[in-house]
């Protein structure tokens, strides 16, 4: 998984998507429905785990749901939820992030996204 270990340019991220705008500013990024219960689970976890995490309701974003959608699926391919981005780069979703926690990989891939963002700062 090759996430970006620079921080993004504010021109960059002007210039990129409503999905990309979000994942190349945050570590964690989790594209939701608020009546989800795999997406429920998915940011219990995250919030158990002391992990910082943006999330993205897409039932609340009005007129841009229906971009964020298109956009999910364009880049990932899937057309439900929850849609987990941790560096950047998409895991999956709740069943994923739990594979990818239970091997120890997940906290790896978020400690690498804090780690370069912080020595940038």
């Amino acid at each position: 998984m090759g996430g970006s270990n620079s921080a993004p340019t504010r021109n960059a991220i002007e210039n990129r998507g409503l999905v990309d705008s979000a994942i190349l500013t945050n570590c964690v990024v989790v594209f939701s429905t608020t009546s989800c219960k795999f997406c429920d689970k998915a940011k219990t976890v995250l919030t158990n785990l002391g992990i910082r995490f943006k999330v993205i309701e897409l039932d609340l974003e009005g007129k841009n749901s229906f971009k964020y959608s298109k956009e999910l699926e364009s880049k990932t391919g899937a057309r439900t939820v929850p849609q987990i981005f941790v560096n950047g780069d998409y895991i999956g979703g709740y069943s994923e992030m739990e594979r990818l926690k239970d091997t120890g990989r997940f906290m790896e891939l978020v400690h690498q996204c804090a780690t370069a963002r912080q020595s940038i700062l």
